[in-house]
């Protein structure tokens, strides 16, 4: 598809809805599916796409703290299906231990991935995953107002403070 029907404008790739466990996501943005659902969900989701499906990787969980959604081989398997017919997959993921599961289940690209470390880093560029970063330099104050309405707990709160803030590597 080209952006606006003309030649020279950017392709745009699209993703089916996202995937997310019932309450794993904002109420109404992703499609709610079990872990045994989650594969077949999927590759019903990357055939109705561009061939590319997105997983909500983590949540809050009830103490205000970022959880992943899945366990790991359910992850794993969704991938592989997807991979199966041809599909690619995005995985939303902030904290650390969903992005190192999105990586290791061999995603195709980490969303936001605010907790990309440089050993994940090493091991994303080893199995060529794109990471998509959501920048906000100085932009934390909008970010961490939008947490404590959300229910954000504090710790969580100055961690994405202090990790939105943080100099850009870039």
């Amino acid at each position: 598809m080209l952006l606006a029907g003309e030649a020279g404008w950017p392709r745009v790739v699209t993703a089916g809805r996202f995937l997310a466990p019932p309450g794993g996501y904002l109420p109404g943005l992703a499609r709610e599916v079990t872990p045994a659902e989650l594969a077949q969900a999927a590759v019903e989701e990357a055939g109705r796409s561009g061939r590319w499906t997105k997983i909500i990787g983590d949540f809050l969980g009830g103490a205000g703290e970022f959880v992943p959604n899945w366990p790991a081989d359910v992850l794993a398997e969704a991938v592989a299906r997807v991979h199966a017919v041809g599909g690619r997959v995005a995985v939303h993921a902030v904290g650390p231990d969903a992005v190192s599961a999105a990586v290791a289940a061999g995603v195709d690209s980490v969303e936001h991935g605010w907790a990309v470390t440089d050993a994940l880093f090493a091991a994303m560029r080893a199995r060529n995953v794109a990471w998509v970063p959501t920048l906000m330099p100085g932009g934390s104050q909008a970010a961490c107002e939008f947490a404590a309405a959300m229910g954000f707990s504090p710790g969580t709160r100055e961690w994405m403070r202090a990790t939105l803030d943080a100099p850009a590597i870039l």
